[in-house]
């Protein structure tokens, strides 16, 4: 894969540099092995690889003291643990050998951050940065607003998965294919929450077509014919494993505001034209706002990830229909955006304005998207 330079990769020098375990979540297949061979072989071109998804290396991990850790990994100044979530007790592990060798950089990757947060959250408290990497941004892929501009097409249609991007694969649809079936409904699955694949692929095409709209629970209840307690616990399963991510309303007075359902919207937007069979390019489709609109917000999110700073963020609607697509909430100062795909102008509501005292809004379309890029 060709190596891209990732928004996340000077934090995480900078954790190695603190002496912090560098621990990497994110969807498979976005770049996190790739990023932390890169780290790695920048400190020490022996640096060791273990690749947890091997059940005998998992196995080698578990349980052990510090000095049998020690033998296994060795000399090298650098060990990553990829897919780290698989190692029972990683947490326990991970913390061993950052208190008996303080000299030891590790990076921990994974892709469930429910499993990797509840096996190492506690046991590695002041010892680890924690980081979530994303498929790849606008600003990650060229420095150049000709080239940015081309890239817009197929990254609306196809998404922003390395090898799809970089268009280092033949067949785009077949590996968009490959990625649903085997990690989304095989890691899913894995978790037991259902065991029917059918129910799955049904809520996952409800959200789909869902996405950038306010979502109902009941609504996705009957739609796919499971109980609400179960959509709610397939939702929260969906978002800890980076597929979906939910978008709460801000409301501050109850005269303005409406405390309804999240928005959802994909991680990756190849999957989601996948999920709904519809492949098609921009001039042949009716969602091209709703795709532009999950586009802008997962850009404008990708930009705030690495970040320490503590950022919320929301969209607003009230009783009357007035609405802001995304509001980011920063060092308690609010900042709207309004993502238009045909439109270029807009306002603040003054419904908005009088209850959060603020004027700053900018408008991102396809012929001027520059607050996605940094």
């Amino acid at each position: 894969m060709t190596y891209i330079k990732r928004l996340l990769e000077p934090y995480v020098k900078q954790a190695l540099a603190d002496n912090k375990i560098a621990v990497i979540y994110g969807p498979r297949q976005v770049g996190k092995t790739t990023l932390a061979r890169h780290l790695a072989n920048e400190i020490d071109s022996e640096y060791s690889y273990l690749n947890c998804d091997e059940p005998d290396i998992a196995k080698a991990l578990s349980d052990k003291t510090s000095t049998e850790l020690k033998l296994f990994i060795g000399n090298a100044k650098i060990v990553i643990f990829d897919e780290a979530q698989r190692v029972k007790n990683i947490g326990i592990t991970l913390k061993l050998l950052a208190d008996k060798f303080s000299n030891l950089k590790i990076i921990a990757t994974g892709s469930s951050s429910f499993e990797l947060a509840n096996a190492i959250n506690e046991p590695l408290t002041g010892r680890a940065y924690f980081f979530t990497m994303w498929p790849l941004a606008l600003t990650e892929l060229s420095d150049n607003q000709v080239e940015r501009q081309r890239l817009l097409e197929s990254l609306l249609i196809y998404g922003s998965y390395p090898v799809v991007a970089l268009h280092e694969v033949k067949d785009i649809i077949r590996y968009l294919g490959d990625v649903t079936s085997n990690y989304l409904y095989k890691d899913l699955l894995s978790h037991g929450v259902i065991r029917s694949e059918a129910v799955l692929v049904s809520l996952l095409k409800a959200l789909a077509l869902q996405a950038g709209g306010e979502v109902s629970l009941s609504e996705l209840s009957r739609t796919v014919g499971i109980d609400v307690a179960t959509v709610k616990r397939l939702m929260d399963l969906l978002e800890k494993a980076f597929i979906i991510h939910r978008l709460s309303p801000l409301s501050k007075s109850p005269r303005n505001g409406i405390r309804k359902q999240n928005k959802v919207y994909f991680t990756d937007l190849g999957v989601r034209n996948y999920l709904i069979g519809n492949l098609n390019s921009t001039s042949l489709r009716i969602d091209n706002g709703a795709l532009w609109e999950n586009f802008c917000i997962n850009e404008l999110r990708k930009q705030t990830q690495p970040l320490s700073e503590p950022i919320n963020d929301y969209f607003w609607r009230n009783y009357v229909g007035a609405e802001v697509d995304y509001i980011q909430q920063r060092a308690g100062e609010f900042f709207a955006y309004e993502c238009k795909w045909g439109v270029k102008k807009a306002r603040l509501p003054k419904a908005f304005t009088d209850d959060f005292k603020t004027h700053s809004l900018q408008i991102i379309s396809p012929s001027d998207f520059s607050a996605l890029i940094l």
